[in-house]
């Protein structure tokens, strides 16, 4: 199939601060790392080192054809103690947008990407009352100091993925702060959902306060949704839990981003020992059927399920979408040629049905920490050399730029 890909369609790859620039010391996650008896596999130490290395990492979007890279700009650098802002911390992202710029990449930028400022976990992260409004001045701060630099903006990453994996399961560190509000479980994750909801609104409406030119938005996880026979109300039920109000709060943002990863499937509690050797099971992948093609993490490898993410989203919004993030971990990068292939024809049918989709991003740029997995999941586009640093591109990385610059079309 020809791909009938508009010209200002951004082809871009993601990745995020606390994953990629090492050394986050002020933030919760960094503080979980190092928490006796955490279930961190390793601590994020330095990371891919792009703090130091961003240059290098721009040049490699631009080298290979893409046009824009979204990355994070990390809060607890920026707000390293309640209501102290560093000026070094925002120049840092100053100059990082700048580079974008005189590369010809369009920047879109993540105010919050899972990763809190330590002096908000140690009051619980989203459960604490005030974490909202702590997040609007910072958007606020940070939108008048780099306004004029931001093309698109997303407030949030996957408040869904916080609200549930974080804090109704406990993979997130605002459930194992010694006097955190709650521990993990139901209300834990109604709450954050709820702050984390607020928190969209209010950073969106601080942006474009001082920013008006920005085009703000929020990424969910959205998923294609199945279930085995007989478990329809199971089905629903699940979908209750994930989505929650996010989609309602979008209302009035400029776009719709779509993280899309897999299918989620309510059926029978599945067994540890159908998954991929060293995966955990995950509470909210109920059973998939018998002989499902998993990836590292133990997802459904299914590529297509952005297609049925778009379509929900578009239903549920009506909004313009962007493909804020799609990708797959494994350790053979035919698997992620693979799924670029299928993924970005997913798309494609989308925007032959007229659906107004304004980017594809893959994640991640590169192979870098993922969170409580350490780094054995692979999800890069280049690897890394973890005591060198050196960056290696994967065919999978060249065969994305194929797509950016025209030169592969089906």
């Amino acid at each position: 199939m020809s791909l009938a890909i508009p010209d200002e369609f951004l082809w871009g790859a993601c990745t995020a601060g606390h994953q990629v620039e090492g050394q986050d010391v002020n933030s919760d996650w960094w503080w979980f790392e190092h928490l006796a008896g955490s279930p961190m596999t390793e601590p994020s130490g330095d990371a891919c080192d792009s703090l130091h290395r961003y240059p290098e990492d721009i040049a490699i979007c631009r080298d290979l054809g893409l046009t824009a890279y979204r990355f994070s700009i990390e809060w607890s650098r920026i707000e390293p103690a309640d209501g102290e802002f560093s000026r070094g911390a925002l120049d840092h992202y100053r100059r990082v947008l700048e580079l974008c710029e005189s590369a010809g990449l369009v920047p879109v930028v993540t105010f919050q990407h899972c990763s809190l400022p330590n002096w908000v976990g140690l009051r619980g992260g989203w459960l604490w009352e005030h974490t909202a409004e702590r997040f609007q001045r910072f958007c606020d701060h940070a939108a008048r100091y780099l306004g004029r630099h931001l093309g698109y903006v997303v407030t949030l990453t996957e408040p869904d993925v916080i609200a549930n994996l974080g804090y109704r399961y406990g993979g997130f560190p605002g459930t194992h702060v010694p006097d955190a509000p709650l521990r993990a479980g139901d209300e834990a994750a109604e709450r954050a959902a709820e702050n984390l909801a607020r928190a969209h609104v209010l950073g969106r409406d601080a942006i474009r306060q001082v920013a008006p030119a920005a085009r703000v938005g929020m990424s969910l996880a959205t998923v294609e949704w199945g279930c085995s026979p007989g478990y329809e109300e199971q089905l629903k039920a699940l979908q209750r839990q994930w989505e929650g109000d996010f989609f309602d709060v979008t209302a009035g943002d400029d776009y719709f981003g779509v993280a899309s990863y897999t299918r989620l499937w309510a059926g029978p509690e599945g067994s540890p020992d159908e998954l991929p050797d060293g995966a955990p099971p995950v509470p909210m992948f109920l059973d998939y059927p018998p002989g499902t093609r998993r990836t590292s993490v133990g997802y459904e490898f299914r590529p297509e399920s952005v297609e049925a993410a778009i379509r929900r989203a578009r239903e549920k919004t009506g909004l313009p979408i962007l493909v804020t993030e799609t990708g797959v971990a494994t350790a053979d990068d035919r698997e992620r040629v693979e799924w670029i292939d299928r993924s970005v024809a997913a798309v494609g049918r989308c925007l032959a049905d007229g659906i107004d989709i304004r980017g594809y991003f893959y994640r991640s740029l590169l192979d870098d920490f993922e969170w409580g997995r350490g780094y054995a999941m692979r999800f890069g586009l280049v690897e890394v050399d973890r005591q060198t640093f050196e960056r290696r591109l994967k065919p999978s990385a060249r065969l994305l730029g194929e797509y950016a610059t025209g030169k592969r079309t089906r």
